[in-house]
């Protein structure tokens, strides 16, 4: 007879859920109350300054990415070439900006509330394979392409396919020149969205 019973409550306890009958959740525990960040203390909340950084930092932190990037260009683990600039770094507040242009896109860092291109430290340097890490290279390269395209072509496609295979072309040409690192100062051109954050 218990041996009945017990088997008539496994069957109903397996069947009732087949059935459509309701099972009893329990209720979300609450929300714990929010603390105020400043009651966090220094080990749970990252200090960050107040204020901005000087332009003298800025300009300094611009020259430590440069080195940055020509570290992780060489074949160094990036996280040890940009070890130092995030360590400088680290104590302000960051945001991230970046531009769309053509050939040559960048963008990084900007610090402080202000977050204008005049607090900005570029950092992100690669452009279809190619990491230029200064303005100048970013410069020579815009200028090789702009030059390419500036010469007369056809207007069919076919024709402007090859004028900016062309313009690739002389990219290419002025990035195995920064890697044997010669100097880049004869490949003038007019400014362009790469030359600067001005």
């Amino acid at each position: 007879m218990i041996r009945a019973l017990l088997l008539l409550i496994a069957i109903a306890a397996v069947a009732l859920p087949a059935w459509g009958v309701a099972t009893y959740t329990p209720p979300p525990a609450p929300a714990p109350a929010l603390i105020p960040s400043k009651d966090l203390g220094p080990v749970s909340s990252p200090s960050k300054v107040e204020g901005e950084p000087s332009a003298v930092q800025i300009a300094n932190w611009q020259k430590l990415a440069d080195r940055s990037c020509k570290c992780a260009r060489r074949g160094g683990k990036s996280s040890e070439c940009w070890a130092e600039y995030d360590r400088e770094t680290a104590a302000y507040a960051k945001g991230d900006w970046a531009t769309m242009c053509m050939p040559i896109s960048h963008g990084g860092d900007c610090f402080g509330s202000d977050t204008g291109l005049d607090k900005g430290v570029e950092t992100d340097r690669d452009h279809a394979g190619h990491l230029l890490c200064s303005a100048e290279e970013r410069t020579a390269m815009e200028a090789a392409w702009n030059r390419e395209l500036a010469a007369p072509h056809g207007q069919s496609d076919a024709e402007t396919t090859r004028a900016f295979d062309r313009a690739g072309a002389a990219m290419d040409r002025v990035y195995q020149r920064i890697l044997r690192g010669e100097s880049l100062a004869q490949i003038k051109g007019p400014p362009g969205c790469g030359g600067g954050l001005s």
